[in-house]
């Protein structure tokens, strides 16, 4: 019995020993075809990285490579272009003739801007000129009666001029529009030699269609209505009526009128799936809609925005076709990119800065705002766009346009998904008026019934207080910080909703940072008992949130500083033939002394309007009127029969004794428009209500008084002197050496710095006695160019010379403007 338990337990643990080896010998052997597996997947993983440090290599190259290709191209164009405006100055004032390929023709209400490729330039000698660039741009204005087509070789006979720079602050630079489109000369007085007989025909029926679809267009809709259609499919807003074209861009939607990727992707999309849905290859639905946008693009100008959209589409249909996704970001770099090397001078241009801005904050913004507001659902999409194209666009618009509207946001909350139905019904009652005008009619009830909504809207936005935000003039660095800010802001508002998505994932987290906040604020001693990681993160979100907080005070402070921290401004205007002058005071008073002009039919619009916006001054507090002579109230009537222009008249001051009649008009307008009338009399005094750092100041009224009214109103105009600490200005209005004579007996003239000569340099004003008695500094006398009245006279110059004053003409230097600051005397031509 013992030996055979003994046999039978040895026998099982020999047993036991053979399964243990044989298990032993299994691991070892999965051991090694583990081992030799992560060897495997280690050869794979270096094979694949050293695939992907290839594809990395070969990207970084490539994009260097295609860098530098732009950038070379950029400089070469840039040079090229920089030669055309020097050799552009050099023929500025200059005859000669002209031919060359007509690119591009648009209509004005009076005649024909032409535009051509120049292919040669000759002085009327016939003598070539030397230094000319070929393919050199240049606009030539002709009578609207010519038969001219696009493609067209033609010669043209004239005199050189170089596009005008602004003369006003705040007016339209000409020189700076054209220039963001390659073109540096204008031919004026221009006539028509010669014609070439072929023309691009594509070209020409694309012109010939455009005039159709104008027509159809004011056939169907009111003036108003279809001066609105045209410019949003057409692009035409020369002709556009001014008071809607105000009313858009003071609510801020007058972005809905350029051509831009809405247009495009209407036009375009539509026909892409169409296609698509025939059964239409990828490429051949791109190729074919590409040729469509472009088309149409041409048709409608080919304006910046368009070329930005139809470029942008382009590389969605081509993403399309090769089966790769389009990121908004990059195609809108593409963009830029190209466009900026064909013609480095667009990135100056508000139209292009304003488009990419709009899109790049599209691209940016929204899926923060998205991200950050996304339990409101529905209303979350339209609210992010609306809000991410206002804040990228807000620095853009006050630095062009100097003022925003309050309410832009919840306005384009409507306005924006309208504009499809009206873009899309605009297309076809087009189409539908081609055919039969009758059965188009119809169809063009709701677009009119969202173009009156639209005004609806928009004047009862600006009855509401605030309506719109008139800041002024603002200068490139504040553009710049508030684009940091901005960056800035975005990255801390993902941070915190970082923060607050990871505390709701735990609500162990959020008692233990409730804890740690208590502990921290009373200054508790168990400090070691807390989670020391939790406390880190709470106090780098802290910091976090004060910066922030720090970066929304240092907007604010530049904002102050722009808009507060501005010195005692006099400027004299531009006006042409008459007077219109801006007072701006320190202390944020607005004045203004004349408004008119006897040659600019439109100084109120052109003019005074966009100065007055300028310098932010949406509120004239005081309103001075020397006389009622048309070239010295002509702009305030414009200002007060101009519908929406944001700009309210408080106070209108005219002179107790003398002209009368010339001021009827204006006196009973200012009472419609809700203006107190102030009649002023000799002695009168206005005080600025306090103090500032250049002094009080104070403006009187030296003449006229009751004995001293005159027939003739130039003598009887209302002439006032105004200080500042110790410097004296003197405005004298129209008035000639009888009330210079009357003024010097009165007692009340001082010794003054500054003189604007009266009756714009006429030879029977500022007499020589008068100078003796006041002496001034300098004199600024306010004219027009090659006026009719041979102002000013060499004899009044030759008495000012004799007196030892400097004197400046707006003829000459444009708006002159005055800065008095720390005790010191700025005087300087506008821009120079």
């Amino acid at each position: 019995m013992i030996v055979a338990a003994f046999f039978l337990f040895t026998g099982e643990k020999g047993q036991k020993q053979g399964k243990r080896q044989k298990q032993q010998k299994q691991q070892k052997q999965k051991e090694e075809s583990g081992r030799d597996e992560k060897i495997r997947m280690s050869d794979r993983r270096r094979q694949t990285k050293r695939s992907v440090d290839v594809k990395r290599t070969v990207r970084v190259t490539v994009g260097i490579l295609i860098y530098v290709l732009f950038a070379g191209m950029g400089y070469m164009n840039i040079n090229i272009l920089h030669e055309q405006e020097q050799y552009a100055s050099r023929l500025n004032g200059c005859s000669g003739t002209i031919s060359g390929t007509i690119y591009e023709i648009k209509e004005t209400e009076n005649r024909q801007q032409v535009f051509i490729k120049i292919v040669d330039a000759r002085e009327m000698s016939g003598e070539e000129w030397t230094g000319f660039h070929e393919n050199m741009k240049l606009l030539v204005y002709v009578e609207k009666g010519i038969t001219l087509y696009p493609g067209q070789e033609a010669v043209f006979a004239g005199r050189f001029e170089q596009p005008e720079h602004a003369g006003n602050p705040g007016a339209f630079d000409a020189y700076r529009y054209y220039r963001s489109q390659g073109i540096f000369l204008i031919l004026s007085d221009a006539e028509l030699q010669k014609t070439g007989k072929q023309y691009s025909h594509i070209r020409a029926g694309l012109r010939k269609l455009r005039k159709r679809i104008s027509d159809v267009i004011g056939n169907l809709y009111g003036e108003e209505d279809a001066s609105v259609i045209r410019a949003m499919l057409l692009g035409e807003r020369q002709g556009m009526d001014g008071g809607v074209k105000r009313m858009y861009q003071l609510n801020g939607i007058a972005h809905i009128l350029a051509i831009s990727a809405l247009h495009i992707a209407i036009i375009g999309m539509t026909l892409y799936r169409r296609m698509r849905k025939w059964g239409v290859s990828y490429w051949s639905a791109g190729i074919g809609c590409s040729i469509l946008v472009i088309l149409y693009g041409q048709m409608t100008g080919l304006a910046g925005s368009t070329m930005r959209a139809i470029i942008m589409m382009g590389l969605l249909l081509f993403g399309k076709a090769i089966g790769r996704s389009v990121d908004l970001l990059t195609s809108t770099g593409i963009a830029g990119v190209w466009m900026a090397v064909i013609n480095p001078y667009v990135v100056l241009d508000a139209g292009f800065q304003l488009s990419f801005a709009a899109v790049t904050g599209l691209a940016v913004i929204v899926p923060v705002l998205q991200r950050v507001f996304d339990e409101w659902g529905k209303i979350r999409q339209s609210f992010a766009v609306s809000m991410a194209t206002f804040l990228a666009t807000l620095p853009v618009i006050v630095y062009y346009y100097y003022q925003f509207p309050l309410y832009g946001i919840l306005l384009n909350l409507i306005v924006v998904p309208c504009v499809s139905i009206v873009l899309t019904g605009g297309i076809g009652t087009v189409i539908c008026g081609c055919i039969s005008l009758q059965a188009a009619g119809w169809l063009t009830i709701p677009v009119k019934g969202i173009l009156w909504l639209y005004e609806m809207l928009c004047q009862g936005m600006e009855r509401l207080p605030g309506a719109y935000i008139n800041i002024g003039h603002i200068p490139v660095k504040l553009v710049v910080v508030y684009y940091i800010a901005l960056l800035l802001g975005l990255y801390f508002m993902v941070e915190v909703r970082t923060d607050r998505d990871s505390s709701s994932d735990s609500t162990q987290s959020q008692k233990t940072v409730r804890k740690t906040k208590c502990r921290i604020r009373r200054k508790q001693t168990a400090w070691k008992d807390c989670n020391q990681q939790t406390i880190k993160e709470w106090k780098h979100r802290k910091i976090r949130y004060g910066v922030a907080g720090m970066l929304v005070m240092l907007a604010f402070g530049m904002y102050a500083g722009c808009t507060l921290d501005r010195p005692f401004t006099v400027t004299f205007l531009d006006v042409g033939q008459g007077d219109g002058i801006l007072i701006r005071t320190e202390q944020g008073t607005n004045i203004m002394i004349d408004g008119g002009s006897s040659d600019n039919e439109k100084v109120g619009e052109y003019v005074l309007l966009p100065a007055l916006r300028y310098y932010g001054m949406a509120d004239l507090d005081y309103v001075f009127v020397t006389h009622g002579d048309q070239d010295h109230i002509s702009g305030l009537l414009d200002l007060y029969e101009l519908e929406h222009t944001g700009i309210r008249i408080r106070n209108l001051v005219v002179a107790k004794y003398g002209d009368r009649e010339g001021l009827q008009e204006l006196i009973e307008l200012a009472a419609q428009h809700g203006t107190e009338v102030v009649y002023m009399d000799a002695g009168d005094i206005l005080f600025e209500p306090e103090t500032g750092a250049s002094g009080t100041f104070r403006i009187s009224c030296i003449y006229p008084r009751e004995s001293d009214v005159h027939a003739d109103a130039n003598e009887a105009s209302l002439v006032l002197q105004a200080s500042i600490d110790s410097f004296h200005l003197l405005f004298t209005g129209d008035a000639g050496e009888i009330a210079e004579q009357q003024m010097a007996e009165t007692g009340r003239l001082d010794a003054v710095d500054i003189l604007k000569v009266g009756h714009h340099g006429s030879r029977y004003a500022t007499s020589e006695a008068f100078l003796q008695y006041i002496k001034p500094q300098y004199a600024v006398i306010s004219c027009g160019k090659k006026n009719r009245y041979g102002h000013p006279h060499e004899e009044t110059l030759t008495r000012l010379q004799a007196a030892g004053a400097e004197v400046y003409r707006t003829d000459r230097c444009g708006a002159v403007i005055l800065q008095i600051q720390t005790e010191k005397i700025m005087l300087h031509g506008y821009g120079g």
